[in-house]
């Protein structure tokens, strides 16, 4: 016979004390933890009523495109920057035309033609 009888005198926090010092630390790992989260997010609040720090605003230099009369099914725009614009006019004909990037008139698609 061995003698592993436990003590029923012994209290239970003194028979695990592996368990306790990992259970203590990562209590206290969690705690630092969301200290620095609250300190992070206080430190980005910080800032937000300010307009010191507002990042400029895009301009964008559009130029007036003459668009046919009709009705726009669709516009798109490509890789190369060009704007496509699908056009069905009163009689029902669709068109695609097609600007350049400055917006002026480079060719017109007729997908009906022959």
């Amino acid at each position: 016979m061995t003698n592993d009888t436990i003590d029923p005198n012994e209290h239970p926090i003194r028979a695990n004390k592996g368990i306790v010092i990992v259970v203590v630390t990562l209590g206290i790992l969690i705690i630092i933890g969301l200290g620095g989260l609250v300190y992070g997010i206080a430190l980005k609040a910080q800032g937000l009523g300010s307009d010191e720090e507002v990042p400029p605003t895009a301009v964008i230099d559009a130029t007036p495109v003459d668009v046919p009369s009709g009705v726009i099914q669709s516009v798109t725009t490509n890789a190369s920057g060009r704007i496509l614009i699908e056009v069905r006019d009163g009689s029902g004909r669709e068109t695609v035309r097609v600007y350049d990037r400055d917006g002026s008139f480079l060719f017109e698609i007729d997908p009906t033609a022959d």
